[in-house]
């Protein structure tokens, strides 16, 4: 796939970027539901293309706690919730730290592929690019197993 094309689709699945990580508020298994399904298909896909399932099953899910972490401090760093939803400013903050949490997990998952701790069978590393998308990817699959 080229640039432009991955570009476009990129573009075209931002809006489910925006709640694609679990929230909060969806209930006590929400969140982990959803951090479960990431780490399960982050683990078929890569280990599908060759790199070592069970490392990156336990890696990644350490990946993923810590921005969800990211995601849910930041909320409430920049204080309550309830306040930028009444000016309209939720759903653009919300999109912006979603958009920052798929290119920090994409970044990361483009660094683990170099380790060769991770590697199984396959010898070279995913392109940030392959990595943005798996990332998006995965967090579309986090919120459509939470919502459903």
């Amino acid at each position: 796939m080229n640039r432009k094309k991955s570009a476009i689709i990129c573009l075209l699945l931002a809006p489910f970027v925006a709640v694609a990580n679990p929230s909060p508020n969806t209930g006590p298994y929400g969140a982990i539901l959803g951090l479960l399904a990431e780490v399960l298909v982050v683990t078929i896909v890569l280990g599908t293309m060759g790199y070592d399932p069970f490392r990156f099953m336990y890696g990644w899910a350490g990946v993923t706690i810590v921005t969800f972490l990211m995601l849910f401090g930041g909320f409430y760093a920049v204080g309550s919730p309830g306040k930028f939803t009444s000016h309209g400013w939720g759903l653009a903050f919300f999109l912006f730290a979603e958009l920052l949490i798929v290119v920090v997990e994409a970044i990361v998952m483009s660094w683990m592929t170099r380790l060769r701790f991770f590697r199984g069978r396959r010898e070279s590393p995913l392109s940030f690019g392959e990595s943005l998308r798996l990332s998006l990817l995965v967090n579309v699959v986090s919120f459509l197993s939470v919502v459903l």
